[in-house]
Formats: C-alpha cells, sequence, structure tokens
C-alpha cells in the first residue's frame, strides 16, 4: 500500500462541513470504491481456489460454492455503480466547485474505480456465465452493509463520512441512500439483460458490454472537462 497515503474530501461529522482529509493505512478502505475492488479480489480468489479444486478433484465446503456466485454478482452491480458515479457525478462536480480532483485519476484509484468494470465484463464476455436476475437483491443488501459500517466509522473511529449524503441527520438522506441503493441492483439488472442479449447474439449482445464499459469508465480528466465547458 502506498506509504504517501491518499487524499479525500470528506463530511466531518462534528464540523459538518466538506473539509481535506489526508488518510493512510487501513483507513483506505473505508469508501466504497474500495470494497468494490475488495469483493472483486475475493470473487476471483474464490473462483481460482474453486478451480483448481475442481482439477484435482479436492472437496471443497458448500460455503465457498454458494459465495462464489454471490460475490460475482454483487461485484458486477457494485462495479458498474461506482465506475458510472465517478466519471458522471464525482468527478464533474470536483472540477465545476474548484475542487483538487487530480487525485480521482491516480493509479490506484483508476484500480477501484475502472478497472473492475473492465475485467469483470471481460470475464462476462468470454465466459459467458449464465446469471439470475434474482440476485438484484445483492445490490441493496451491500448497500445497507455499507452504510451500518459507514456510520460506526463516522460515529466511533474516523469521524467523517466519505459521503455526505450517509449522515442520517440530513433531511433527504434515507430517499438518496434507498436510490443508490436500488441503482446498485438496477446496474447488475442490466449486466443481466446483457447476458440474455449475448444469448441471442452473441456479437450483438458483447457490443454491448463493449459500448457500456467505453461510457463509464474515466482514466483522463481531459474528456469530462471538455463536456463540462461544452455546457
Amino acid at each position: 500500500m502506498d506509504k504517501n497515503g491518499a487524499i479525500m474530501y470528506a463530511f466531518f461529522k462534528n464540523e459538518k462541513e466538506i473539509l481535506y482529509n489526508h488518510i493512510n493505512g487501513v483507513e483506505r478502505l473505508v469508501t466504497f470504491s474500495s470494497w468494490n475492488l475488495i469483493i472483486l479480489c475475493l470473487f476471483f480468489t474464490s473462483s481460482s481456489l474453486l478451480t483448481w479444486a475442481d482439477i484435482f478433484q479436492i472437496p471443497v465446503p458448500e460455503f465457498a460454492i454458494i459465495m462464489t456466485p454471490v460475490l460475482y454478482c454483487t461485484s458486477i452491480g457494485m462495479a458498474t455503480f461506482t465506475a458510472t458515479i465517478v466519471t458522471y457525478i464525482l468527478a464533474p462536480n470536483a472540477i465545476k466547485s474548484g475542487r483538487e480532483y487530480d487525485y480521482l485519476f491516480e493509479k490506484h484509484q483508476q484500480m477501484m474505480h475502472n478497472w473492475p468494470v473492465i475485467f469483470l465484463f471481460l470475464d462476462l464476455i468470454f465466459t459467458k456465465p449464465v446469471l439470475s436476475w434474482k440476485f438484484l437483491i445483492l445490490g441493496i443488501i451491500i448497500a445497507i452493509v455499507y452504510v451500518i459500517f459507514a456510520y460506526i466509522f463516522a460515529s466511533y473511529f474516523g469521524g467523517y463520512y466519505v459521503y455526505q449524503f450517509i449522515d442520517p441527520r440530513l433531511k433527504y438522506s434515507p430517499i438518496i441512500l434507498s436510490l443508490l441503493a436500488i441503482a446498485i441492483s438496477f446496474f447488475y439488472v442490466l449486466a443481466w439483460i446483457g447476458t440474455k442479449i449475448m444469448e441471442i447474439n452473441y456479437f450483438l449482445g458483447s457490443l454491448a458490454f463493449i459500448f457500456w464499459c467505453y461510457w463509464i469508465v474515466l482514466f483522463r480528466s481531459d474528456s469530462i472537462k471538455k463536456k463540462i465547458v461544452e455546457e
């Protein structure tokens, strides 16, 4: 992990304002983007272990077999949601407000915001997994778990919320959080629809995932700055 740490603008609970914040060590894992990357890594690790276990005929616990698709479907919703929010909300807002935004395009940020989507979409295209729409509930579950974690962290440890709208004292916080949880599930459903299209026409389905990936990943600030200037 980078010894220099990372920067962010967080909403401090007691001060009730957004302030510059420098974080180090495990504290960097409090963001939803970090959770996104962690769950992706857990999925690929679990999937790899199950594959090797199958090759060498090693028995595996039932729990591992169940959790692998759960991690996969959860990661799909989280990754697409995260990339979309960063590209169309966080980055534009940071630029418009005049705040520091270059940190959003650092390598470790790209790993959390962009690469999970790319890895997952490549997996969807080349392995053609069978997804179930019923797993959309996982998006709501992970959102609830993260919000509880964020509240505990802000109240007893860090003293700040990574995202201002998580603060329950805000009037519209419950509505915003509910919509965001639904959005994670919605993005998973879109991926499920994409796999269904691939079943009918593999080329069109793959093309849909490629274009989707193109529109939500953001590696450079130039493109988003041009869009803001045009507006």
